[in-house]
């Protein structure tokens, strides 16, 4: 269960809980796994995700800087109706009691936002100043302490560099064991890749292209289900940028018509839920709502926004005033209804149903969404949940078909500890 806390706002969940104790069966069953595995006299280890993946502990950026100077207090900044609305749900949840015995204390004010502080009302260029010297590194505006969440960083570097040669087979599989997992190599993979797949889940490594002809002909009826999840790869600038610096493979970045030709109308059950992962442009999310959805006989239901926190509960950076970075994702979900005939609708105009927040520290692998379905079946009670799928998946969740063509990549041995 990855839910900590629940409130009327919404929820602070864990990832890491949820992935926190996974039954994996012993070396004598299954010889591919390494003996480095924790396995003694034949008994199942106990595995989970590195904690060092959430070692959250400071903000990647300290304060918003503007025009050069830092805000001392933002409450006079002309947010936009969304981030209002989100700094207005974080403010109500972090402000219960039992929230508060949540999250680590946080630090006080560092000696490094003093010195900014002062510097500026001084009128001196930050840039210039040799009070900042050994204090942390300064670019643009913005002084990142040293060693700012080092070891996560270093995590995630690490595991990058593990499988960036990975070249993916296209396979499908399964892994029937209703408690175990097991740990095997990959046809068609390097030998000394190897791979946690958790139990009850059923998996396919091909391009999203390929899911019609993979769960639906069109002589009979195919496989329907009563959840669908994704977390598409958006195109947009920032992404572009991003990639092209990493030189990091993974998903080919899709655009809004190639999202709508997805066969979502075909694969979700009638009354069915679809949960899209959208970026922060406006642009997108009113695509989803009023065209996407269209196209896949989809009512719009409400909305969600993912809320990156420090191990302190503080965002991960400051909230902004455009459409610069920000400290949340936007979950945009939508229910299968045959012959819905939709009504354009803006996405800051309220509706019949209050928006959600879902708080928690991030992993510090890019993509490394955290599981949702704890809180979808709290949310939609009256839902079916029996036949569930992710799409554009990156790691597997018990219970769940997961489809795309790095479907396992977060699976790999390497993010796994003893439990």
């Amino acid at each position: 269960m990855s839910i900590i806390l629940e409130t009327e706002e919404g929820w602070i969940i864990s990832h890491a809980k949820y992935f926190d104790k996974v039954k994996v069966q012993p070396p004598q069953t299954f010889p591919s796994v390494s003996s480095s595995t924790p396995f003694e006299e034949g008994n199942s280890a106990y595995l989970k995700l590195n904690p060092d993946l959430f070692e959250i502990t400071d903000p990647f950026k300290n304060q918003l800087i503007i025009n050069r100077k830092p805000v001392k207090d933002d409450s006079k900044l002309d947010f936009s109706k969304t981030t209002l609305l989100v700094k207005g749900l974080y403010e109500l949840v972090l402000n219960r009691p039992e929230a508060k015995r949540i999250f680590d204390e946080p630090e006080q004010i560092s000696q490094c936002e003093e010195i900014i502080q002062e510097t500026c009302e001084r009128g001196v260029n930050l840039e210039e100043s040799h009070e900042l010297e050994g204090k942390g590194n300064f670019s643009n505006g913005e002084l990142q302490p040293k060693r700012s969440n080092a070891k996560a960083v270093a995590t995630a570097r690490n595991f990058f560099d593990t499988v960036k040669g990975i070249q993916w087979p296209e396979f499908h599989g399964q892994n029937p064991s209703t408690e175990d997992a097991v740990m095997r190599v990959v046809g068609g993979c390097d030998t000394s890749h190897e791979f946690i797949f958790l139990p009850d889940t059923t998996f396919y490594c091909k391009d999203v292209s390929d899911l019609g002809k993979t769960f639906y002909d069109e002589e009979q009826r195919g496989e329907q289900f009563d959840v669908i999840l994704m977390d598409p790869p958006w195109r947009n600038k920032f992404i572009r940028r991003k990639k092209r610096k990493q030189h990091e493979a993974g998903y080919q970045l899709i655009d809004d018509d190639g999202i709508a030709k997805l066969p979502i109308n075909k694969l979700l059950k009638e009354d069915g839920i679809v949960v899209v992962w959208c970026t922060n442009a406006k642009s997108h999310q009113d695509a989803l709502i009023n065209e996407i959805f269209r196209d896949w006989n989809v009512k719009y239901l409400e909305t969600w926004y993912w809320l990156k926190v420090t191990k302190s509960g503080v965002p991960i950076c400051p909230f902004n005033i455009d459409n610069r970075k920000q400290p949340f994702e936007v979950i945009i979900i939508g229910t299968r209804q045959q012959n819905y005939l939709p009504l354009p609708i803006n996405h800051d105009t309220p509706s019949n149903s209050k928006p959600k927040i879902v708080v928690s520290v991030p992993s510090s692998i890019n993509s490394h969404k955290p599981p949702l379905i704890d809180v979808l079946r709290r949310r939609f009670k009256d839902k079916n949940f029996n036949r569930k799928c992710e799409i554009f998946a990156r790691y597997l969740i018990p219970g769940f078909t997961s489809f795309g063509n790095e479907v396992i990549k977060l699976q790999h041995s390497s993010l796994f500890v003893e439990s």
